[in-house]
């Protein structure tokens, strides 16, 4: 997510922090209430409910739906400045928006406080389902929740704390089908290492007992899991794919994520995944000059028809005067940036035909492919060499005593196709040359070592 030159104003001013109301002086902390759900809310099924099928989001006549939105600026910011209100969802409603992305700031979260942040929650949930409008909740942390390190201030939260909001949002949104998704953790990244480092292996388990505890309370709400990289990279569900049904993926594809061309690396860093799960791009944004002309080759339309033509989803980033890339003008009348107006274009045009593929599998407890998978489509190996230190063969990771065996096997019944051998900057330079040595071993002499740039 771009940086939010204005956090400080916010932050510093009338959000102020919730007061704890002291304990009645005949009831001590032992007698304290548990966590309770809210009162039926009459309206929790007005909408749709929003499900997985296969790689696409649908609703219950599994006709597939696709989202185009916009992220809001977090309710606290908004409430500080008085411009928290029914008016802005009419705005956002007016851009064609069908979903709605809120923000929830650790830092907010906390002083505000749950009790009044779900009042606040609950408005916008009832004023989206007012103006059929679908809601992403995010938790809206930047950083590495391994180590507890974090961008910014605004961002410091902690695995306790993220446990704690999932388990409050989902008990209290239980049943309500204007909020479709969960967004676990907004843009996980080690800020080049230095928030200490992390793996895919460990931020999938982390992920995984995110979504065992909303699942305890809410078993129909779709959880949203974002990749490495501030959220842009998903390589590592080509392995490691997470482990339960009914979730989605997110990616922030911003343009300076990758130089042009931009599309054979989307596909690389993340397309690939929408040919087996359901996936929403839940920021895009970049800024437009007045008067600048959007062509079929600015940003802009390059990634909104890339997304729809591979059935993904997405919301631009952000519906605020104030954070960048903005949207809007200003809050008086709602005017919108060029960048404003071309998302508003883009979300009233006919949707892009789904062109990539799509396979229907059903996307339950994510498989690993079998050895010579990508050789039964009459292609190359890949031997991957994972930053862990790891290997995989075709998706599949294996042992070092199994590869040669499992590569003589694979060179033996296809010998006309060669072998790519792949690492990026975090595997270690030995385990590659390991990696050469078994193709070699195993006959192989047609290959090629492809390194990831940065």
């Amino acid at each position: 997510m771009m940086l939010k030159s204005l956090a400080a104003l916010w932050l510093g001013t009338a959000i102020g922090v919730a007061a704890v109301a002291a304990a009645p002086a005949d009831r001590g902390w032992w007698n304290d209430l548990p966590y309770r759900p809210p009162p039926p809310n009459p309206k929790a099924a007005v909408m749709p409910l929003v499900s997985v099928n296969g790689n696409r989001f649908v609703t219950p006549d599994g006709k597939p739906i696709l989202f185009r939105g916009v992220s809001i600026a977090d309710p606290g910011k908004l409430l500080a400045e008085g411009q928290w209100k029914p008016e802005l969802f009419d705005a956002v409603k007016n851009m064609g928006a069908n979903l709605v992305r809120i923000p929830v700031h650790p830092t907010s979260w906390r002083a505000i406080g749950p009790k009044e942040y779900f009042e606040h929650l609950d408005e916008a949930v009832d004023w989206c389902t007012g103006r059929h409008m679908y809601v992403i909740i995010d938790w809206h942390s930047i950083g590495n929740l391994m180590t507890e390190m974090f961008q910014d201030p605004m961002y410091d939260t902690s695995k306790g704390e993220t446990f704690d909001f999932w388990r409050r949002i989902a008990q209290h949104f239980n049943g309500n089908h204007t909020v479709a998704f969960f967004e676990l953790f907004n843009e996980p990244t080690d800020y080049h290492q230095q928030l200490g480092d992390f793996s895919w292996t460990e931020w999938r388990n982390l992920n995984e007992e995110m979504i065992g505890i909303i699942r305890a309370f809410d078993p129909d709400t779709v959880p949203l899991v974002a990749g490495d990289d501030w959220a842009y990279d998903l390589d590592q569900v080509h392995y490691e794919p997470i482990r339960a049904a009914n979730i989605g993926y997110v990616t922030h594809p911003y343009p300076h994520k990758r130089t042009r061309p931009w599309e054979p690396k989307w596909d690389e860093d993340f397309g690939f995944v929408s040919e087996k799960y359901p996936m929403i791009a839940t920021e895009i944004g970049y800024w437009a000059q007045p008067g600048e002309t959007i062509t079929d080759d600015s940003y802009g339309n390059r990634i909104t028809r890339y997304l729809e033509r591979h059935g993904i989803s997405w919301t631009a980033w952000v519906f605020d005067p104030q954070w960048d890339p903005a949207l809007l003008k200003s809050f008086d009348g709602y005017p919108l940036t060029p960048c404003g107006e071309f998302f508003k274009e883009a979300m009233n045009r006919a949707s892009e035909p789904v062109t990539a593929a799509a396979a229907p599998a059903p996307s339950g407890v994510g498989q690993l492919e079998a050895p010579g998978a990508a050789a039964n489509a009459s292609k190359d190996a890949r031997l991957k060499v994972l930053p862990n230190g790891q290997m995989s063969l075709d998706g599949k990771v294996m042992a070092d005593a199994d590869l040669n065996a499992a590569l003589g096997q694979w060179h033996q019944a296809h010998p006309d196709l060669g072998l790519v051998i792949m690492g990026d900057e975090d595997s270690e330079f030995k385990r590659i040359a390991l990696a050469l040595d078994v193709a070699r071993l195993a006959g192989i002499r047609d290959f090629q070592l492809q390194t990831k740039s940065p």
